[in-house]
């Protein structure tokens, strides 16, 4: 989104740099958050409105393509999308583009390619998905005859739904009460075996229900990740 475009009547607004005035929720949108807002001022309540649509969107994403009850069943079945497609992948890329196969599945060094897309620890820099999109589009239209597959990948692409991840940006959207109904069904579950759980189950619950007031601030002045 180019807020100079949409909020091209607010006053201040040119004062964003040309690589500070484009935002996409998916990806810069937390480190650019507290500019944005000084900014547009009021105005800030479309963005939160805004926000609320997309990750109303992803969420729907995420659970709603699946007819799993739990959040873990929906994410096994994208599991299965994403071996699914993976196949597919390699099967276009080996079969009509023979010479990128080794860059796209094997090289720590191509920058957007698979490798840095799953976030291989031997890769310095991983890959967005908007990057591996583009590696991919990038490829198959060095030919102009595209077979079924590829055109099925591309279409895939389009609609945002080619190779999901496991961990992305996108989990952010899921609210907690997703993740505190997983943790019930793990202490109910695994409280047949270990009744200690069963037995501290309220306790445990407790843990992921409370939130450290954000005047607290960090918990430790030495921690990167201490909120």
């Amino acid at each position: 989104m180019n807020l100079k475009k949409v909020f091209f009547k607010i006053e201040g607004i040119n004062e964003l740099a040309d690589k500070d005035c484009k935002i996409k929720f998916s990806d810069n949108y937390e480190e650019k958050v507290d500019d944005v807002e000084t900014i547009l001022g009021d105005d800030y309540e479309y963005i939160e409105s805004m926000l609320k649509v997309y990750n109303w969107y992803i969420l729907n994403k995420i659970t709603g393509g699946t007819n799993a009850e739990f959040l873990s069943d929906a994410n096994c079945q994208l599991y299965e999308v994403h071996k699914n497609d993976l196949e597919q992948l390699k099967k276009v890329i080996r079969e009509d583009y023979p010479a990128d196969y080794n860059d796209m599945f094997n090289s720590i060094t191509k920058a957007g390619n698979y490798v840095s897309y799953i976030h291989n620890s031997y890769v310095k820099k991983s890959a967005m998905k908007d990057e591996f999109y583009d590696y991919i589009e990038n490829i198959l239209k060095k030919r102009d005859h595209l077979s079924e597959d590829a055109k099925d990948i591309l279409r895939k692409i389009e609609l945002d739904i080619f190779m999901p991840k496991q961990t992305s940006v996108d989990n952010a959207a899921i609210p907690y009460q997703f993740n505190l109904q997983e943790l019930i069904r793990i202490i109910d579950l695994q409280g047949q075996y270990y009744p200690i759980l069963l037995e501290n189950k309220d306790k445990i619950i407790s843990l992921i229900e409370f939130r450290i007031p954000y005047h607290v601030g960090p918990l430790h002045k030495n921690a990167t990740n201490g909120w």
